[in-house]
């Protein structure tokens, strides 16, 4: 009949109750079956909100006839999470997104080859392979990135979506287009806080769980802790390489030109 998983530190359904109805079989069931029920077995199944089991961007949404309708979300160790069966039009994000650890992404459905309405969760590994995904619901294993390796990344306001990962310490990469503004940045490890256009230095963010930036508003500073950086001004060059972390220092404390908005930059290890 199934088996009472309940609350979870990483669900993946909003009112983090699951009950898993089939679990996963190597080469046979690629992922595990989960809907919305409490100890107390009840007739019929009770649908849920699907989230975000973990920070990523969208890499593929869509529907197929053994899927549904479904989403991919990309995590910071380039895992997969996939989220199968969601109800029609239900879905709540588009391809090139990024959506936070437990964000509605979509509703329980029973689309493509499903017989009842549940969640199939799966993960895939690097190589595309499906693996069991019941640990990284459980919380016993995550999507963080490979320990001493860190990326990051920033969204282009004109382009309206976020641009590829840059590893961290790659001086031959950087973040950004030149000539297009930024607006957000991700960043794997680390703490980082920038300034808006004509706005004021907004609050530091940690590690991967959320971006700096107001997507609508471009970015003219930048301060990260504990990291060498630099960037580029719109329409102008590349500025000196800091390492401070000090938003009244002007010189050594954060990147940019108040005033002057940024395309590009890049970061490396001090």
């Amino acid at each position: 009949m199934g088996e009472y998983i309940g609350a979870t530190d990483s669900p993946v359904l909003k009112s983090n109750n699951h009950w898993m109805t089939q679990n996963y079989k190597k080469g046979k069931h690629n992922g595990i079956d989960l809907i919305k029920r409490g100890k107390v077995w009840t007739p019929a199944a009770k649908t849920d909100y699907i989230i975000a089991v973990a920070t990523g961007e969208v890499v593929g949404t869509g529907y197929s006839s053994t899927m549904g309708n479904y989403v991919q979300l990309k995590h910071y160790n380039d895992y997969v999470s996939v989220y199968m069966h969601m109800k029609d039009k239900s879905i709540t994000v588009k391809k090139g997104q990024m959506v936070g650890k437990g964000e509605t992404i979509g509703f329980m459905g029973s689309t493509g080859d499903s017989t009842a309405n549940h969640l199939h969760f799966a993960v895939k590994n690097t190589k595309g392979t499906y693996i069991d995904p019941l640990p990284y619901l459980l919380g016993t294993k995550n999507f963080d990135p490979t320990p001493d390796k860190s990326a990051y990344q920033v969204y282009d306001i004109k382009k309206k979506k976020w641009l590829p990962k840059v590893d961290v310490g790659d001086e031959s990469k950087y973040a950004g287009i030149i000539g297009d503004k930024m607006s957000g940045i991700y960043l794997d490890k680390g703490e980082i806080r920038v300034h808006t256009h004509g706005g004021k230095w907004l609050p530091p963010v940690v590690d991967h769980n959320d971006y700096a930036g107001i997507l609508s508003k471009k970015i003219d500073g930048v301060a990260i802790k504990g990291y060498k950086y630099r960037v580029h001004i719109y329409k102008g060059t590349w500025l000196a390489w800091v390492t401070g972390y000090d938003i009244n220092d002007s010189v050594n404390g954060y990147a940019g030109i108040l005033g002057k908005d940024i395309d590009a930059i890049q970061i490396k290890k001090q």
